[in-house]
Formats: C-alpha cells, structure tokens, sequence
C-alpha cells in the first residue's frame, strides 16, 4: 500500500513516525524506587517516582543543569 488508502486518507507504514515515542511504559514503570533525579549544577533532588521529569531533562530549579540519576544511600 503506498502513502494512501484505497479512500484517500493517508496511510503510515510500519516504522514512519514523526518523532520518538519515548521509553517504553516498562522501562518507566520498572523506575528503582530507590533512585532520585539530581542536578550537579544546585541543590535539586527529587524521587524519580515523584516527577515526570527524566534523565538528562534541564533542571527545573536552575535551568542550567541538566538531570542525572542517583540512587540514594
């Protein structure tokens, strides 16, 4: 089948996508409950379990950072 149906409304084939569908629920929902989110750049900390910011995301306090996990002691 090409890029249209047989009543012309557009058709996406397996593996066109837009943009990334981000980590899969398993990964998300597998998070340590044990693991905070921290930036080097302040004071920030935060469960993971408790925001729905990720690894790697601009800290929220200081934007400058940007966010690694940890796990606590």
């Amino acid at each position: 089948m090409g890029t249209n149906g047989h009543d012309g409304d557009a058709v996406v084939e397996d593996g066109d996508h837009d943009g990334d569908d981000g980590p899969a629920f398993e990964e998300t929902a597998a998070a340590d409950s044990d693991a905070v989110l921290s930036c080097p750049n302040c004071e920030f900390r935060s469960p993971v379990t408790a925001v729905s910011l990720r690894r790697g995301d601009a800290c929220p306090d200081c934007r400058a950072g940007y966010l690694v996990t940890e796990r606590n002691p």
